[in-house]
C-alpha cells in the first residue's frame, strides 16, 4: 500500500515502524505517524495538506490529509498525518488508522432491511426511498399508540445530531451511554461547580504548567493533545503519579505506579485528603474565600441560613463565623431574572473561621449547637487515616503520606478523570479527586484544574426542560409535551443512564419505549449485562441503526442506513479539551468509495421526520431543497454552521472587527482558529460567582441538601462506598476484570481496524504470581466464568507484572465482537477476547445512574 511511485511511504512503515518504537521506548502506539522529514517528502513530490479532524472517537483531535491534486483519492493515495500546530493534535493510532476504515471490507454502502429473526443478521439490500418512506410509516405507527415519547435515540459521540431530531419529532428521549463512560465525573462536577462548569472538556489540568499530576485511573488514551501537554511538563520535572489497578502505557515512562485494589479511588483520596488536613498544608484562603467549608452547619447536616437566625431573613444567605466579631455573619449571591448569579454578597470586613464550633439562638428560640463543613470534612476525612486506608486500598500508608505530602508542597494537580465509570461507585471517588485540588488551592491557576475559555459557539439545539421550550441555531423555537428525560424518573441527576430504556422497552416502566435510533455507536460495547440488551431489541417495534461499519447491534435492526465518514464531510465546532478558546474546522477531503450510497446521519434522520411530520421537519429548519442529499450540505448543513458560529463570531468582532475574518481564513488554512488565550482566574468563581446553590465551589455541596427529592439519598461530602455492581472476588481462582480504552482499536470504529490484528491487544493480562498458582502459562488460553451470571468465554493470558496480583485486565473496545452481518474471516481477530459486558450487571448508582465497566470472574486454564 504505497503512497505513491515516487515516494515509497508505506503505511504498513508507519504502523510497524511506530509499533516497533513504541514497544521499545514503552510509549504505546502513539508514534505510528510520519516523521516530518517524510511529510516535506511528501509536500516536495507535490502532496497538498488539508485539515480535517478525527472522529474515530470522540476527542475530534487535530489531523491533516495529504493528496496530490488530479489524483483519485483512495486508500492508496491519501495520508493522514498530525496537524501539529492544532491546540488539540492527533497522535494515536486510531487516528493513523483513519484510511483502514474509509474504504474498509465491511463498510456499510447500501440501506438494508431485515429478512430474518432479530439477532440473525439476515438482511437485504433496498434503495433509500424505500428505506426512508417505510422507516417514517412505522415512526409515525408508534407516535400514534404510544406518544412521542414511545421512541427513544441514542447515541455517544453525535448525541447533539441524534437530540436534535429527537427535539424535532417531540421527544425528550434522546440518551447516550455517558452511564458506562463519564456520568461520575460530569454530576461530581455538576454538584461542585454547577452545570455550566459539569463536563470533563470544560474543566481540565493545565498539564503543560504542572509541577504534580495525579492521575487516578486516568490512561490519557484521550484526547491525545493531552498526552503532548504533560510530555512538556515532564520535560520541565513535572511528577506524575498514576494510580491503578494496572500500569498504563503512560506510567512507563519516567512516572510512578500505584497498584490499588479496583473501587477504593474515593478512600485513597480522602486519606490524602486526610493527611493534608492533619498536616494543616491546605490553602486555608481560598477555601474560606471561595468554597462552603466555612458555612455553619446544624447537626442534621443542613446549613444554616439568616432565615434560621433572624425572622424574615434570606434563606439563601448562609451563615459563616466572623472571627472579628464573634457573631455569625452571611454570605450569598446576587441573581438576576433568570436567577443566574452576579455577584457575591459578603461583608468585607468579616473574617470567616473555618474550624468554629459552638452554640447559636436561633429565632425559633431554642439554642443549637452547629460547626462548620471544614469540621465535617476533617471528620469524615478522619476515617480514610493512612491506617485504615491502607487495609481498603491495598496502598501502603507510608506511600499514602508521602503522596499527599509531596502533593501539597508541589501544590500538585489531580486529574479530574474522563471515562470514569469503573466500578459503579465512581462518583463519590471523582469529588474526592477535585477535592484534592481545591484543599491545595490549587484552582483555575497555573498548573492547576482549570476552566477551559469558552468560544461562544452554540448548539444545534437548547432545550429548557422545565419550559419545554426548544430554541435551535436556526432561531426556531417550539414546545414538547413531555420534559422529563425517561432515565431521570429512576436517575434524577444522571446525564445518560441508557439502561432505563430497556427497563422501559421489557418492563413499560415508566411508561412503553417501542422505537429506538441507534446513531453512530454500538450498543453490546456500550452497555452493561449484554444479554439484557439483546433482550430488549428484540423486543421492539422499531430498530433504525445508522453507522459506517457492521456493530452487532446492526443485526438485532429492522433497517440498517449506511452513514458517512468523518473525512466526506466539512464540520466546524469548538475544539474540544483545550483551555485555550478554539473553533476547528474538518474538511471534506473524500467521497464515499465506489458503489457507496453513505449519507450524512443528520440528513437521514430529517429526512425520516420530513416524510412522518413534513411540518416538523419545517419548523426545525428542513426545507423541500434539503431532500437532495447533493443540494443539503450547501443548505441546511451551511445555514446550520452560521448559526452555531455567529454567537462565536460577534464575541470575536466585539474584541476585534477584523477577528471573523481572520478566523474564516485560520480554518480554512490551518484548519483551527484560538479565539481567547487562557487567562487564569479572571472569570468562573473568581471574578463572579459559579452557578451552585451558593455561588462557590461547593466541597461541601448544597446541591443534594436543598433538594428534597435528594436529600434522603445523598451525601454533602464523597465517602468510600464498598463495589455494588458486581460480586467482590474471594480468594483462590476468583478475580476482578479491569478494563481501560487503548490507543489502536479503542473505540467503536477502531475495532475494525486491519492494523489493530497486529499492534491490538486482546488478551487478558494476568500478575505470573497469579499464573503461577492456577498452572497457567504465557500464551495459555483460559476461560472466564462470571461471578455474577455464570457466563464463559474464553481468551489468551499475557502474564504481566504490570498488573496487581488478584486482577485481570483486558483493554475495552478491543475483542469479543460477535457481530454477523458481513462476517469475514479476515477481521475473526476481532472476536477474539472478550467483552466485559457480558459479565456485567446493570446495577446504576442510585441518583447518579453510572454504571459499572469492571466485573469480577472465575478463572481457570482452558
Amino acid at each position: 500500500m504505497t503512497v505513491s511511485s515516487e515516494v515509497q511511504l508505506s503505511r504498513r512503515g508507519f504502523v510497524a515502524g511506530g509499533a516497533a518504537l513504541a514497544a521499545g521506548s514503552g510509549l504505546g502506539a502513539a508514534l505510528v505517524w510520519p516523521s516530518q522529514a517524510q511529510i516535506k517528502e511528501l509536500e516536495a513530490a507535490g502532496f497538498k495538506k488539508k485539515p480535517v479532524h478525527c472522529f474515530v472517537c470522540g476527542a475530534t483531535c487535530g489531523l491533516q490529509a495529504m493528496y496530490r491534486e488530479g489524483v483519485p483519492r483512495d486508500e492508496k493515495s491519501v495520508v493522514i498525518t498530525a496537524n501539529e500546530e492544532h491546540p488539540q493534535r492527533g497522535a494515536c493510532a486510531r487516528g493513523a488508522s483513519a484510511m483502514w476504515y474509509w474504504n474498509h471490507p465491511l463498510r456499510l454502502s447500501r440501506p438494508l432491511k431485515r429478512v430474518g429473526e432479530r439477532g440473525e443478521g439476515k438482511f437485504e439490500p433496498i434503495e433509500w426511498d424505500q428505506a426512508l418512506t417505510e422507516i417514517a410509516a412505522r415512526l409515525k405507527a408508534v407516535v400514534e399508540k404510544h406518544g412521542e415519547r414511545g421512541v427513544s435515540l441514542t447515541s455517544h459521540d453525535l448525541t447533539e445530531i441524534a437530540e436534535y431530531f429527537g427535539l424535532a419529532l417531540g421527544t425528550p428521549n434522546t440518551i447516550n451511554h455517558a452511564a458506562t463512560c463519564q456520568t461520575s465525573g460530569i454530576v461530581a462536577r455538576r454538584w461542585l461547580f454547577g452545570v455550566p462548569l459539569q463536563h470533563h472538556r470544560v474543566v481540565d489540568p493545565d498539564y503543560e504548567n504542572a509541577r504534580y499530576i495525579l492521575m487516578v485511573k486516568r490512561s490519557l488514551n484521550a484526547s491525545m493533545g493531552a498526552h503532548s501537554r504533560l510530555a512538556q511538563a515532564r520535560s520541565r520535572g513535572a511528577k506524575v503519579v498514576f494510580v491503578d489497578p494496572r500500569m498504563s502505557e503512560n506510567a512507563l515512562a519516567d512516572s510512578e505506579w500505584v497498584p490499588i485494589l479496583p473501587g477504593t479511588d474515593a478512600a485513597f483520596c480522602l486519606s490524602l485528603a486526610n493527611v493534608i488536613l492533619s498536616d494543616r498544608s491546605f490553602d486555608a484562603e481560598f477555601l474560606t474565600r471561595y468554597t462552603t467549608l466555612p458555612f455553619l452547619l446544624k447537626a442534621d447536616g443542613m446549613p444554616v441560613t439568616e432565615a434560621d437566625l433572624k425572622r424574615k431573613g434570606d434563606a439563601a444567605l448562609f451563615a459563616v463565623w466572623d472571627a472579628v466579631k464573634g457573631a455569625p455573619s452571611f454570605v450569598g449571591v446576587k441573581r438576576d431574572a433568570e436567577n443566574r448569579p452576579t455577584e457575591y454578597i459578603a461583608d468585607a470586613a468579616a473574617q470567616p473561621q473555618l474550624d468554629y464550633t459552638g452554640e447559636l439562638k436561633f429565632a425559633d428560640g431554642t439554642a443549637q449547637a452547629v460547626t462548620t463543613a471544614f469540621n465535617r470534612l476533617v471528620e469524615r476525612c478522619a476515617e480514610y487515616a493512612p491506617a485504615q486506608a491502607a487495609k481498603i486500598t491495598g496502598v501502603p500508608a507510608e506511600t499514602l503520606r508521602r503522596i499527599a505530602r509531596e502533593f501539597a508542597t508541589l501544590k500538585g494537580v489531580c486529574d479530574d478523570t474522563w471515562y470514569n465509570s469503573h466500578n459503579g461507585n465512581d462518583f463519590d471517588a471523582v469529588r474526592a479527586m477535585v477535592i484534592l485540588n481545591a484543599l491545595v488551592g490549587n484552582i483555575d491557576a497555573v498548573g492547576g484544574l482549570c476552566f477551559a475559555s469558552g468560544t461562544g459557539v452554540a448548539a444545534m439545539s437548547r432545550f429548557d426542560r422545565p419550559k419545554g421550550e426548544v430554541r435551535t441555531a436556526l432561531g426556531g423555537t417550539w414546545t414538547i409535551a413531555e420534559t422529563r428525560r425517561l432515565d431521570n424518573f429512576t436517575y434524577a441527576e444522571s446525564n445518560g443512564t441508557f439502561d432505563a430504556v430497556y427497563t422501559a422497552i421489557l418492563e413499560g416502566k415508566p411508561y412503553p419505549v417501542r422505537a429506538l435510533f441507534v446513531v453512530g455507536t454500538t450498543l453490546f460495547y456500550r452497555c452493561a449485562n449484554s444479554e439484557r440488551v439483546a433482550k430488549a431489541l428484540k423486543a421492539l417495534d422499531l430498530l433504525v441503526v445508522q453507522d459506517i461499519l457492521p456493530h452487532e447491534v446492526c443485526d438485532y435492526a429492522d433497517y440498517v442506513l449506511p452513514a458517512t465518514y468523518f473525512l466526506e464531510r466539512d464540520e466546524t465546532i469548538a475544539t474540544k479539551w483545550t483551555l485555550n478558546a478554539a473553533i476547528q474546522k474538518s474538511h471534506a477531503v473524500m467521497t464515499p468509495p465506489a458503489g457507496s450510497q453513505a449519507r450524512d446521519d443528520i440528513w437521514i434522520l430529517m429526512e425520516i421526520l420530513r416524510r412522518a411530520y413534513p411540518e416538523r421537519a419545517e419548523r426545525a429548519g428542513w426545507t423541500a431543497a434539503d431532500a437532495d442529499h447533493t443540494q443539503y450540505r450547501a443548505g441546511f448543513a451551511a445555514r446550520m454552521t452560521q448559526g452555531q458560529l455567529a454567537p462565536a463570531l460577534r464575541r470575536a468582532a466585539e474584541r476585534d472587527p477584523d477577528a471573523p475574518s481572520k478566523i474564516a481564513k485560520d480554518l480554512d488554512s490551518k484548519g483551527f482558529s484560538i479565539v481567547a488565550r487562557k487567562r487564569y482566574r479572571n472569570s468562573h468563581l473568581f471574578a463572579r460567582p459559579i452557578e451552585t446553590p451558593s455561588g462557590r465551589m461547593e466541597v461541601y455541596a448544597l446541591r443534594g441538601l436543598l433538594n428534597e427529592r435528594l436529600r434522603p439519598v445523598t451525601d454533602p461530602l464523597p465517602k468510600h462506598t464498598p463495589v455494588k455492581a458486581y460480586k467482590l472476588p474471594a480468594a483462590g481462582d476468583e478475580f476482578y476484570l479491569v478494563s481501560s480504552k487503548n490507543l489502536t482499536n479503542g473505540s467503536g470504529t477502531a475495532v475494525f481496524g486491519w492494523p489493530g490484528k497486529f499492534i491490538g491487544d486482546r488478551s487478558i493480562w494476568i500478575h505470573p504470581a497469579d499464573a503461577r498458582r492456577l498452572n497457567i502459562g504465557d500464551g495459555q488460553t483460559i476461560e472466564l466464568e462470571g461471578l455474577d451470571n455464570g457466563f464463559k468465554a474464553k481468551a489468551q493470558a499475557k502474564l504481566t507484572n504490570r498488573v496487581k496480583p488478584g486482577v485481570l485486565y483486558t483493554y475495552a473496545f478491543s475483542g469479543g465482537f460477535r457481530g454477523k452481518l458481513g462476517a469475514d474471516r479476515r477481521y475473526a481477530f476481532m472476536g477474539e477476547g472478550v467483552n466485559t459486558h457480558w459479565f456485567a450487571t446493570a446495577y446504576a448508582e442510585p441518583v447518579v445512574g453510572a454504571m459499572a465497566n469492571n466485573v469480577s470472574v472465575r478463572v481457570r486454564a482452558a
